[in-house]
């Protein structure tokens, strides 16, 4: 069960639905008083937004045509006496919530689209680095040590290119200049696993330089895809006036290797 906290007019009619039974079936859990530890720590319900958000899908689904019967009865003082105030004022993570729903079906990412006509900018950007895989099985080759030429192509998309600064583009290509800081500071660098132990062997060797992944992160291509595409929605909201968007990061680590990661806020 899961409170999407998406636009409606995107869903497909399985998630539509879905997501309308599973308001009531929230609704029931809370009028039961079962413990939600799980469904706030994975970012499934918002509890203050239940009945709104089923109203909000019940007009999509009356608009579709669907049959529509059940309303959701909800006394927030009976319902939330129960709760600590922190589950209670909980608002689910939307940017990852749809990234999770458009990755997860393609006919919600086709409406999404549908609803979303976009203008966007490609830039690429280059550089050389070395990293292996902590994570990967013993034996495997990509736990020794070796290098690629990366290609780190970064896509910015927005709905209405009349609220640009300059109504004429999405953003001066010049401008991504500032992003350039950021792959240059991996050329010719060593990228680790934060608990790699060749970190503490290494760190003292001249002419080495270390560059540690956040988190425990393996510097494979769909993490460096992940975090080079957050560090461009920090660029888009506090250099480029851009507050709403969509964003891509391909990261190739070969010709033909490539990973992605698409990120929407």
């Amino acid at each position: 069960m899961r409170m999407w906290m998406c636009s409606p007019k995107i869903m497909c009619k399985n998630h539509l639905l879905g997501e309308h039974n599973e308001c009531h079936m929230f609704l029931g859990s809370l009028k039961k008083r079962i413990n939600i530890d799980g469904y706030i720590k994975n970012d499934l319900l918002e509890p203050l937004s239940l009945k709104n958000r089923h109203d909000a899908l019940a007009d999509e689904m009356i608009k579709r045509g669907y049959n529509h019967n059940s309303n959701l009865i909800f006394d927030e003082n009976i319902i939330f006496s129960y709760l600590p105030a922190k589950y209670i004022n909980h608002r689910i993570n939307k940017e990852n919530s749809l990234n999770i729903l458009i990755n997860k079906c393609l006919l919600c990412n086709q409406n999404f689209k549908k609803e979303n006509t976009m203008y966007s900018i490609t830039k690429s950007f280059k550089f050389e680095a070395a990293h292996r895989l902590l994570t990967m099985e013993e034996g495997h080759h990509c736990r020794n040590i070796h290098g690629h030429s990366y290609v780190v192509r970064t896509t910015i998309q927005i709905v209405n290119i009349t609220l640009m600064k300059n109504p004429n583009m999405v953003v001066d290509f010049g401008k991504l200049k500032k992003f350039k800081e950021i792959t240059e500071a991996l050329d010719h660098k060593l990228i680790l696993n934060s608990n790699d132990p060749l970190i503490v062997i290494l760190k003292d060797v001249p002419n080495v330089d270390i560059i540690k992944m956040p988190d425990g992160l393996d510097p494979t291509a769909e993490n460096m895809a992940y975090l080079f595409a957050h560090n461009l929605k920090d660029l888009c909201t506090s250099e480029f006036g851009i507050e709403k968007a969509t964003i891509k990061v391909d990261v190739d680590e070969t010709v033909g290797n490539t990973a992605s990661y698409t990120l929407f806020f």
